[in-house]
Formats: structure tokens, C-alpha cells, sequence
């Protein structure tokens, strides 16, 4: 069964029009020579608006002058261009290097003279890429606010449809990265961020689900402070709240105060230009969109935010289905590792901290979500080949001797050659890994001497994390070494025995890798950093 929305329903009392919410003013460009004409324009606009918002008017008195503003700022909505300024044709060529030099083609461009015989009206508008030409003398008071409707309404279309192209094509590059990453919050953001834009919400977007977990705590008569996940948040927003999950005296007051209401109602709640939907899956979990709109929202408006609502909650359940999965997989892979390992009477958590250190590694490295991810799968498998080796070896004390470490040193190809049959990419990872984390970046290492980039990143990562966890502990074969040795150590085999790259990922992180071993400690994990 699909987890479709189920909206309560909502009558008009319930859900009055919210009051109107004044926006961003439109700007506006006066081009001319003659500052009689400024003045009237300001004048006739001063308490002009369209779709509540304001205009600001600019001023220039030359088109030299208006080219410096629309060079530095590209935000205007209109200009009144004067045909006659500095030269006969000033206003023309203004017009001219707009379009082209400037390649600004959003701004409604509006010629008004008071000479028409110097620029005739059919060649102007024939020759010239402008929306409007007017003679001075016939804007009036009336005629020019309609003239500012109809352009504004003209602009406010093609910014509609300029924003609704560069947000789609934000939207598709996040859709990749979902798919990549399985990073709900990546796509989800840059969704709620196009439909605030696309509907005039305002700066201020969030999108979150009640924490299921205290859902039925609560149901149990203990009433626990209410934690939510936020799903998604417009910068403005995510900018006044500390991280992904939040209890209620986190959240900014006003919007809490809107969650308290719709959730105690169960249904959605207008206040003050805000809005909050309530919206509760089939299974059972309480999802909450919050919006500041610059307007009073349409039929249409409410009609697109449930869509959003709707797919996102649908999308966040199955994302965490598929995190559940993830999670399954990386414990088989833990417990795999382990059992290899306590052969060797290597306790605790070995594997676990190998795949962390891999995984934060290769993060500090740029190798992305993805890599990293594969690495943490893979990691715990890289001492498989032990499955072949002696016991009386791998729990000998001391040092080997010469024909019991070339058998020890098997256990790297022996590892590759279990792991080669898979087409998985986690298994085919995992047998480079385990043929090749004893290679060396100089070439002394084993089973083939491999050298520099010839050996695989995840194994040069692996390799190094291996080594770091084997001197972190004591073992069979020897004591622990102090973390300054462990250090300068590593910075002395930068070129040597590690990958010079590796070595100065370690340094930037070094403290996390310590703090690893806090949290998977020998006796068992006190937290999973994981989760």
C-alpha cells in the first residue's frame, strides 16, 4: 500500500484568507536629462503598487549614467528609457547595449519621448528589441499606472519562467544526487526552495515529520518535548535551526507556535501571512509544512504545496526503508570481518573502526558520499584471506619466521581471489581491497609490489586504516604504541609505505580518527557514529 497523504478537512472558517504580506519592492529605472520628468514620475507612483509590493524608483540623467546602474545591479524590473539625452539617439543606443552588451533580457524596456519626429514610432519599435514607446505628453496620471500594470504583470511571467527553468534545472542536478547519495535533504531543499520562489512564499520555508518514536511515547500518557526531522528548509530558515533533528525549543518561536496549533487541531492553520499544513500519512506519522507567503495563498497554491508535501513524505519513508537495508548489509559485513578476525584473537571492534576510518578518509579526500559510502561496506572484508591461514600463526606471539610470514602474506591474494567472483560493486571493492592494502605506496609492499597510483585509493585508504587500528591496541604480537609514535610515524612513511595524499588526510582529521576509537572501544560500541 502506498503511503498517500490524508488531508482533514478544512473549512472556511477554519482557514481564513491570511492577511496580505507586503514583498520586495519591484525596481524601476528612470533614464532622463530632464529632472522635471523624474519628479512627475515619482510623484504619479509614489503609492503605487502591484501584487503588494511596492516600486523603488531609480534615477538616472544620462545613458552613460543608467548603463554604470544596470552594470552593477541586474535586478531591475522596468526602465523608462528618453529617446533625446546626451545625443540624438541616446535612449537607442541604451536600449542597444542592454540587449546585447549587458545581456539583460527580463527588464521591460519602455522608450518615452517628447520629440517624436526625431525617432518615429514603427521604425523604433520595428528595429529596436523595446515593449513599449510613448510620447511624453500622453502619460497621463492613468495612463502611466497602466502602462507600470501592464509591464510589471509582463516581467513578473518571464521571471516566473526564468525561475522556473534555472529551479528545475537545480532540481534535476539534486535528483542525481539522491540518487547517489540517498540524501533526501539535498533534494527535498532544493524542491521547497523552487516552490517559494515559483509561488512567492517568501524566504522562509520548512518542511519536517514528528519524531514517530515520541508519537508513542506520548500515546503511553508520558509527554516527552516534541522532536522533529526536518525533511527540508530554504536556507533562511535552516540558517536559525541547529541541525536535522530539533526538539520543539529549537525551532524558532513563531513557528512552533503554529506546530503546537495544527497538531493539537490535527488539521492545517493560517496566522498572520503564515501558513502551516498538517498532513498525516496512512502510516500514521505526522508530516508539517510551514510557509511564509508574500501573498494569500490560492486554491492552486495549496493544491501545489500538498503535492510537495505528499511526494517528499512518501519519499522520506522509502529512504529510510533503504537506510534500514544499508544498515543490514554493513552489519553482515561487521560481523563477516570479525569472525576472520577473532581467529587471530582480535577482539572488540577492529573491522568497525577500519570501516570508519575509511569512510571519514576518504570524505577529508573529496572522493565523495558514494566512494565513501562503498568503502565503509567494504572495508570490514580486507583480512578475509585469513580464512586460509594457521591458527598457530595468526595467534603466535612474537615475530614470525621467514617461511611462516611468506605463508601470513598469502592471505592478501587468497582474500582478492574469494571476493573476484562477484560483478557487486561493494564486492568488487572489497577484493581490491583485500589483494592490495599491504601495498605500498614505494613499491616494498605485498603480494605484488605494487606501486603509487597503481594501487587502488580505497586500498591505499584501507591499508593505512588497517595500520592505524593494528598499533592503536595491543595484540598478540605486540603492545600498543603511544599516539605521538603513531603520528610522527605516519607523517615519516608520507611517500613510503603510505600515499602522501593519505598522510595529509590523516593530519586535517586526526582527532576524529581518535575520537573513533571512543566510540567502538574493544569491550563494544558505546555509540554507532554511523547511525
Amino acid at each position: 500500500m502506498s503511503d498517500t497523504l490524508v488531508f482533514a478537512d478544512e473549512s472556511e472558517d477554519e482557514l481564513p484568507p491570511s492577511p496580505p504580506v507586503m514583498g520586495e519592492a519591484w525596481k524601476v529605472l528612470v533614464v532622463d536629462d530632464e529632472k522635471e520628468v523624474h519628479s512627475v514620475t515619482e510623484l504619479v507612483l509614489k503609492n503605487f503598487e502591484f501584487e503588494n509590493r511596492p516600486i523603488k524608483l531609480v534615477h538616472a540623467y544620462s545613458a552613460k549614467e543608467a548603463k554604470a546602474v544596470l552594470e552593477k545591479d541586474k535586478n531591475f524590473s522596468i526602465g523608462l528609457i528618453d529617446v533625446v539625452m546626451e545625443s540624438d539617439h541616446a535612449g537607442l543606443d541604451l536600449v542597444q547595449a542592454i540587449r546585447e552588451e549587458l545581456d539583460q533580457q527580463k527588464i521591460r524596456l519602455v522608450l518615452r519621448t517628447g520629440q517624436p519626429g526625431q525617432a518615429p514610432e514603427e521604425t523604433v519599435i520595428s528595429r529596436y528589441d523595446i515593449n513599449d514607446y510613448k510620447e511624453k505628453t500622453e502619460l497621463t496620471n492613468t495612463k502611466l499606472k497602466t502602462l507600470m500594470y501592464s509591464t510589471l504583470r509582463a516581467y513578473r511571467d518571464l521571471d516566473i519562467i526564468d525561475r522556473s527553468r534555472r529551479g528545475l534545472g537545480e532540481v534535476i542536478r539534486s535528483t542525481g544526487q539522491i540518487a547517489e547519495t540517498f540524501n533526501l535533504n539535498r533534494f527535498a531543499s532544493a524542491v521547497l526552495e523552487q516552490i517559494s520562489h515559483l509561488l512567492s512564499l517568501g524566504n522562509e520555508a520548512l518542511y519536517c515529520q514528528l519524531n514517530p518514536e515520541l508519537e508513542a511515547l506520548a500515546a503511553e500518557h508520558y509527554q516527552p518535548p516534541n522532536e522533529f526531522t526536518i525533511l527540508a528548509a530554504t536556507q533562511a530558515i535552516r540558517n536559525r535551526i541547529p541541525g536535522q533533528r530539533v526538539n520543539d525549543q529549537e525551532l524558532p518561536k513563531e513557528v512552533l507556535d503554529l506546530f503546537e496549533r495544527a497538531m493539537k487541531k490535527k488539521s492545517s492553520v493560517f496566522d498572520e501571512g503564515r501558513y502551516v499544513g498538517y498532513y498525516r500519512t496512512l502510516s500514521e506519522r505526522e508530516n508539517l509544512l510551514y510557509v511564509a507567503p508574500r501573498h494569500p495563498l490560492t486554491p492552486l497554491d495549496l493544491h501545489l504545496l500538498d503535492i510537495f508535501s505528499s511526494s517528499v513524505g512518501i519519499l522520506h519513508e522509502r529512504l529510510l526503508h533503504q537506510d534500514d537495508v544499508n544498515r543490514t548489509k554493513r552489519e553482515l559485513m561487521y560481523v563477516l570481518g570479525e569472525a576472520v578476525e577473532q581467529r587471530g584473537q582480535i577482539h572488540g571492534n577492529h573491522v568497525r573502526r577500519v570501516a570508519h576510518y575509511a569512510h571519514i578518509i576518504a570524505l577529508q579526500m573529496g572522493l565523495g558520499d558514494t566512494m565513501a559510502e562503498l568503502m565503509n561496506f567494504a572495508a570490514p572484508l580486507h583480512d578475509i584471506g585469513k580464512v586460509a591461514i594457521p591458527d598457530l600463526l595468526l595467534t603466535k606471539p612474537g615475530e614470525l619466521s621467514e617461511d611462516e610470514w611468506t605463508l601470513m602474506k598469502t592471505h592478501a591474494g587468497i582474500g582478492e581471489e574469494i571476493l573476484s567472483y562477484s560483478n557487486k560493486p561493494i564486492i568488487k571493492l572489497a577484493s581490491k581491497v583485500a589483494g592490495q592494502h599491504h601495498e605500498h605506496w614505494d613499491g616494498q609492499g605485498y603480494p605484488r609490489g605494487l606501486k603509487g597510483k597503481d594501487i587502488h585509493i580505497a586500498a591505499r585508504i584501507v591499508g593505512f586504516a588497517d595500520f592505524f587500528d593494528g598499533v592503536s591496541f595491543d595484540r598478540c604480537y605486540g603492545k600498543a604504541w603511544p599516539l605521538d609514535k603513531i603520528k610522527s610515524w605516519t607523517k615519516e612513511q608520507s611517500g613510503k609505505k603510505f600515499d602522501p595524499a593519505v598522510v595529509e588526510a590523516v593530519e586535517a582529521i586526526w582527532d576524529d580518527l581518535v575520537a573513533t576509537q571512543d566510540s567502538y572501544p574493544n569491550e563494544g560500541p558505546k555509540s554507532d557514529p554511523s547511525a
